[in-house]
């Protein structure tokens, strides 16, 4: 797996939260069913890699009406964040929703596999249940977007679509 070094870190920091001697038996349960959940997660994730390069999501709220485009296309990238999935369905906006009733948008970008933060990425994945529905990467700050496009959203439905294919987006 060429994810092990990295699961093997993971796994020595689980031993360090736990008393080996204490019950043996749940323990090594316990570190087979994180191997067979670790290792099914960096399978999928490995399956969406293209080369170098995968697909990334992340569904976030704008404000300020239609000048949020503007914002981001003219490179007020800050707000983009380091957590991105790589399920488009599972790609869901965690903050904005207020009466101020902010844009929903979904960007699609492609980035270098060398971005993605593997280790805080396993973490998330255990922290949040292990299980399929967790589809969040961790990427590292200085990650380089390739925005692909960007799909405005109402009621759960995408109402526009723009193109984007552009490179040099940064966090």
């Amino acid at each position: 797996m060429k994810y092990l070094k990295l699961f093997e870190r993971y796994k020595a920091d689980y031993q360090d939260l736990y008393d080996i001697n204490h019950n043996p038996q749940d323990y090594k349960d316990g570190i087979d069913t994180m191997e067979e959940m670790g290792e099914k997660f960096i399978n999928k994730i490995q399956s969406l890699i293209n080369g170098e390069t995968m697909i990334v999501y992340r569904e976030m709220s704008v404000y300020g009406g239609g000048k949020w485009i503007d914002t981001i296309l003219n490179g007020d990238n800050k707000s983009l964040g380091n957590f991105w999935a790589y399920d488009k369905e599972i790609a869901h906006s965690w903050e904005g929703y207020d009466v101020n009733k902010p844009t929903n948008v979904l960007l699609t970008s492609e980035i270098n596999t060398k971005d993605i933060d593997w280790y805080n990425t396993m973490e998330l994945f255990f922290i949040f249940g292990g299980n399929e529905m967790e589809s969040e990467l961790s990427l590292r700050h200085d990650t380089d977007f390739k925005l692909l496009t960007i799909e405005e959203i109402k009621d759960n439905k995408i109402i526009r679509t723009y193109t984007i294919n552009k490179s040099g987006f940064t966090m």
